[in-house]
């Protein structure tokens, strides 16, 4: 990718931010523990308020969190989780940004 490109698109601060984020998931749930629906649950909510939180700093918008979103599901992937897992849990981080662009300003 170009340099340009990839300054217009952020895609290191974006591909550095999906490698934390999947291994956060794989510290917390490595091996099967991903079956663990508590488990998941509770990780991907800190997940998503760590995304949220570099969102806001870097002033990432819908583009951006959704290349975010694709890069998580691959660095899951690299990590061994199954890809239907890494979909779904993927779609669901992918929802959850979004709603965040939605929430009434106060």
């Amino acid at each position: 990718m170009s340099a340009w490109l990839t300054r217009l698109l952020d895609t290191d601060k974006i591909d550095a931010v999906a490698a934390t984020l999947a291994a956060m998931f794989a510290r917390h749930a490595p091996g099967e523990k991903w079956r663990n629906l508590p488990v998941v649950e509770s990780i991907f909510h800190d997940m998503v308020g760590h995304a949220k939180g570099e969102k806001r700093k870097n002033h990432w918008g819908r583009i951006k969190t959704a290349i975010l979103a694709n890069k998580l599901l691959w660095k899951l992937h690299g990590h061994g989780y199954p890809q239907d897992f890494c979909k779904q849990l993927s779609t669901r981080f992918s929802i959850a940004l979004a709603q965040d662009d939605t929430a009434p300003s106060e």
